[in-house]
């Protein structure tokens, strides 16, 4: 915007257009994506600097009159551009936000467990389908552990489903906060869980499921909220955890 001005002051010795600063306000509005308030406040600096430059060097107060309207005219057209594109811009950017969402979301629904927020069995297909293509690439060993709660019914007949649901998100936290980054942990159905472990030899497995079994048996979980009632885990259920070779 500077060099329109100074270039259309010198040029007024020769000419009285202004042509130059009406293609700078206009470059300015198309080429830069400049939020509402600062265009504004830009073009308007650059009026009031472009209304007392071009005073320097044109002496006819006719020419000066009506060079100065038409500065308001390129400031007008290149703000009105300006915001006429940043507005484009701007939808376009909430336009793709809000279908990343909804993608998110609806992948959210598809391949995730609306209870503890587990990978479901789906997700858990892709995962060690992959898995297994690792396998055959790179000659490296994985393991599975299925995780499965002895006498869950009692727990839902005893005190209710809500109950019973809250004590698989428990469960699902317990597990997602004590496994590895590279270890993903799914609810398969019901009360029953598994764990893909990548890279993990049926050895290691059993040592890392060994861990989690002996954890959660020595858990009390806050199951009734109304009544803040702990429930030792092991008084009321067993916890089984089969490794097995991918």
């Amino acid at each position: 915007m500077a060099s329109g001005i100074v270039i259309v002051t010198f040029d007024q010795l020769v000419t009285t257009n202004i042509t130059p600063f009406l293609l700078i306000s206009i470059i300015i509005g198309v080429v830069f994506l400049i939020r509402p308030l600062a265009s504004f406040i830009i073009y308007v600096a650059s009026y009031m600097a472009y209304y007392y430059s071009i005073a320097l060097t044109i002496t006819d107060q006719q020419i000066l009159l009506s060079n100065r309207v038409n500065g308001i005219t390129a400031v007008g057209i290149g703000f009105l551009l300006s915001l006429i594109l940043w507005y484009y811009n701007y939808t376009n950017i909430t336009q793709k936000k809000r279908i990343e969402i909804q993608q998110k979301q609806l992948e959210q629904m598809a391949y995730y467990d609306p209870l503890t927020d587990l990978p479901n069995r789906r997700l858990l297909e892709k995962l060690i389908k992959q898995e297994y293509s690792a396998m055959k690439r790179y000659g490296h060993q994985s393991a599975i552990a299925f995780l499965d709660i002895d006498d869950f019914k009692k727990i839902n007949d005893t005190y209710g489903h809500l109950v019973g649901d809250e004590m698989l998100r428990q469960m699902a936290d317990i597990l997602k906060n004590n496994v590895r980054e590279s270890d993903t942990v799914a609810r398969l159905e019901g009360e029953e869980f598994i764990i893909l472990m990548p890279k993990t030899s049926v050895e290691e497995g059993y040592v890392l499921a060994e861990r989690l079994r002996k954890l959660i048996m020595g858990k009390n979980l806050l199951l009734d909220r109304i009544h803040c009632e702990l429930l030792p885990v092991s008084a009321y259920l067993q916890c089984v955890i089969i490794v097995t070779k991918l």
